[in-house]
């Protein structure tokens, strides 16, 4: 396959094939496929573990409770002092503003102690107004809006934003604050935050590539060939993968799309660089420009082959996972790296050939360097005269770093990831201090039972209830049954017959009111507050549960499975026996997605190195060199991942490490690790070949020491740029891959397997045997003595 990859880029026919093909290609995959703005989405629930209670939980929400189809935003006001009867008059107004506004049209529904409003069609039917609940320190008071529509539209942002200038209409003072959370605002700024993402990456990434490259071969012209060749490649990929996503529901969103934007970068200009750098060498001892880059390309084509084959196999096996974001980004990631692949082994070479010498310039000539100096040769010397010293000292200092493995603290809570100026973030503290942690979000259970009318069945509801509270996380349950968190007053008996009277038309409700006594009417009223917990088939229920725990904690998400047996054996034992009965809500979200990581990881992880040990063995053909380089990627992925939880959380002072960023780390550091290592351990087999295994492992370090480490220095500054912004989560990940791959470049690569290749001589390669001299080091040789006489 490489000498036919070398002949194509060996003539002027060749090349001028592979051009237009790219261009052509291009744009025709650019015409047919969407945008990849068309086509992303910021529907959580699309990057959810598949058929998780929870995900079942939403679904159910979606279907049975349509007036609540959107996402709540929580606005708190909050008066430090203690609220005064000037905070209720402004809160009162806000309120006020927003049910009489007409212009935001997905204001879907208002919920508050000053009446509950459901907008439809610009109807608006207010409930009865009581005295406003305050929060149990005495300093605050909330309102809760849910917003329809998807929170992608610009009309969903711009509701948003129109809340949050409320406190500017009414007039809001100091000390006294106003602000808007809650699942809406938290979206409305992440949205905001990713909007720009992906250009952003992707300019950033090309001025890092620029920089370094300009840097290295000191020839602008050179420095562009990646920039331009990746552009055309990351086009190709974007389109394919809005393709994919529009035509098999794939979900896709901004932090994929600039992931890719990343890998593709980084992965390409690495090709590009091992491509130069060869072909740097063979044009001085070849008699023609397509002499060399044949030569290059079949010297060249098989570790990049073999590189992107490990990435590629390592991002297909997140396919295999549970968790959505993983099952998504897997496969397009992959999907990205085989474009580069093809880009690499075709436009990269073509259009580094058509440049001519000129790609060079301000350099006149190339000419031949056998010069052995410099710090990589110094390398070299070292590690042939003392492999077993360093390759002990870098072991030892591995091993010290993946000991801060242990002090990991795992971390759930997205809004935690903001940036601490986001509404959203600040609003959310603002309610941990004044309410009940779990007030938060509360933990949601639902009862659903087709053909049969909950309302039949008040205790059952109410057995339900009461064997949560005697759960001691619980904090308080609000149900049909305890419509305001506390048991009604008389026997569930009493009112069943009082609900059966109830008429399924609200219009109606005021004349059977008038029919009541006053002590009916009131219980009645008390019971009606509870209406919005039932579906308006009757066939659904909900109770609202609010923890001791901050719904995020890990205590939390350790209570789920214990209520989730509680519910299952209060429904069992039953009226409502044979109903569904689901846990939902953020902590029972995260319990099911730390699930699913965990699983994720304990079949992927295994699969990653099996498939990078197999891969390693057919390229290396030794049943043991390539066991010791899984090794050490494994080795330098817990070193990387140990060292940057130490700075995380006493530098940088974070509470914990995302606990879904694990997943992707490891397949990024175990598949780049890998990278390196087929780059040097094909150079140190070929130059094994003609120079002997001591010297071939030194000469080979000199040769490949700078052009491993740009490449490293380059892949590491590429997802350093995700660093640059101001969500948590993404900061770490590129943080601890950048890392690692520095880890991986100048510990790993350049000491550590040499030292072992040292130690291990002709042990090395088998049951092959050592190297002998190959026909490529014989036609260079040939090559050069022709170009010389």
């Amino acid at each position: 396959m490489f000498n036919a990859i070398a002949s194509s880029v060996g003539s002027w026919r060749g090349i001028a094939i592979l051009i237009v093909a790219w261009i052509v290609i291009a744009g025709i995959i650019q015409s047919v496929s969407p945008s990849i703005e068309e086509v992303s989405t910021n529907d959580q629930t699309e990057f959810l573990p598949n058929e998780t209670e929870a995900l079942q939980a939403i679904e159910l929400e979606g279907e049975k409770f349509p007036a609540f189809e959107g996402l709540p935003a929580i606005l708190i006001y909050r008066n430090p002092a203690g609220i005064t009867d000037k905070d209720v008059a402004k809160v009162a107004e806000i309120d006020a503003l927003i049910r009489a506004d007409e212009t935001h049209e997905n204001v879907a529904l208002v919920i508050s102690d000053f009446g509950q409003s459901e907008f439809d069609g610009g109807a608006v039917q207010p409930s009865q107004p009581t005295e406003p609940e305050i929060s149990p320190d005495g300093t605050a008071i909330t309102i809760t809006v849910v917003i329809s529509g998807s929170p992608a539209d610009d009309e969903f942002g711009e509701t948003v934003e129109w809340l949050r200038e409320l406190d500017d209409d009414v007039g809001v003072e100091l000390p006294s604050t106003f602000e808007v959370t809650g699942p809406a605002g938290i979206l409305a700024d992440a949205i905001v935050v990713f909007q720009s993402f992906d250009f952003r990456v992707s300019a950033i990434t090309i001025v890092l590539v620029l920089v370094i490259l300009l840097a290295i071969y000191r020839s602008p012209l050179l420095a562009l060939l990646p920039v331009v060749t990746v552009g055309v490649a990351l086009t190709v990929a974007q389109s394919i993968a809005a393709l994919l996503a529009d035509n098999f529901e794939l979900a896709l969103n901004g932090q994929v799309t600039a992931i890719m934007a990343v890998l593709m970068f980084g992965a390409g200009t690495d090709f590009t660089l091992f491509i130069v750098s060869r072909y740097r060498e063979e044009l001085p001892v070849r008699e023609s420009k397509f002499e060399a880059i044949a030569a290059t390309m079949r010297a060249v084509g098989p570790s990049i082959a073999s590189s992107a084959g490990t990435t590629v196999v390592a991002m297909m096996a997140l396919a295999l996972a549970l968790s959505g974001s993983l099952k998504t980004m897997g496969p397009m990631l992959a999907m990205a790296v085989a474009v580069m692949l093809v880009c690499a082994l075709t436009l990269i070479p073509a259009v580094l050939v058509a440049m001519g010498r000129v790609a060079f310039w301000p350099i006149k000539r190339v000419e031949p360097n056998d010069k052995e100096s410099g710090i990589w040769n110094r390398v070299g010397r070292l590690v042939a005269k003392r492999p077993g010293t360093l390759l002990t000292i870098t072991f030892v200092a591995m091993v010290a770093l993946s000991a801060g493995l242990f002090e990991f603290t795992p971390r759930f809570s997205f809004v935690d990831g903001f940036p601490d100026s986001a509404e959203s973030k600040t609003g959310f503290e603002t309610l941990k201090s004044a309410y009940p942690p779990g007030e938060l979000a509360p933990t949601t259970v639902y009862v659903s039972k087709e053909g049969v009318s909950v309302l039949d069945h008040l205790q059952a509801i109410e057995d339900l209830s009461a064997a949560l509270m005697a759960d001691p996380i619980v904090n308080s349950v609000t149900s049909i049954t305890r419509p305001l968190g506390e048991p009604l007053p008389v026997d569930i008996a009493e009112v069943q017959p009082l609900v059966s009277m109830i008429p399924d038309d609200p219009s109606e409700i005021g004349a059977l009111m008038a029919m009541l006594s006053a002590e009916q009417a009131q219980l009645a009223g008390s019971f009606l507050g509870g209406q919005r917990l039932v579906s308006t088939d009757r066939t659904t229920t909900k109770l609202e549960v609010v923890l001791n725990e901050d719904p995020y904690d890990i205590e939390a998400m350790d209570a789920v499975p214990r209520l989730r047996e509680t519910v299952r054996d209060a429904v069992g034992a039953s009226s409502l026996s044979g109903a569904t009965a689901v846990v939902g809500g953020e902590s029972a979200t995260n319990y099911d997605s730390r699930t699913a990581t965990i699983r994720d990881f304990q079949v992927i992880a295994p699969i990653v190195i099996a498939a990078i040990w197999v891969i390693l063995a057919i390229l290396l053909g030794s049943l043991v060199a390539h066991t010791y380089l899984v090794i050490s990627v494994v080795l330098s992925f817990a070193a990387a991942l140990g060292i940057s939880i130490v700075i995380f959380e006493n530098v940088f002072g974070h509470d914990g490490m995302a606990f879904d960023s694990i997943p992707f780390i490891f397949v990024f550091l175990i598949a780049l690790g890998a990278d390196y290592n087929i780059y040097i351990m094909s150079r140190v087999r070929e130059e094994t070949r003609t120079r002997g295994l001591a010297e071939g492992t030194r000469y080979a370090i000199t040769r490949t020491g700078g052009v491993i480490t740009s490449a490293g220095i380059i892949l590491a500054g590429t997802f350093s740029v995700l660093t640059t912004f101001p969500l948590l989560d993404l900061f770490q990940l590129g943080f601890t891959v950048m890392l690692g791959i520095l880890i991986d470049t100048f510990v790993v690569r350049a000491i550590m397997v040499p030292a072992i290749v040292m130690k291990l001589g002709e042990i090395n390669w088998w049951p092959s045997k050592t190297p002998r001299a190959h026909s490529l080091a014989m036609e260079r040789s040939s090559s050069s003595v022709k170009n010389s006489s």
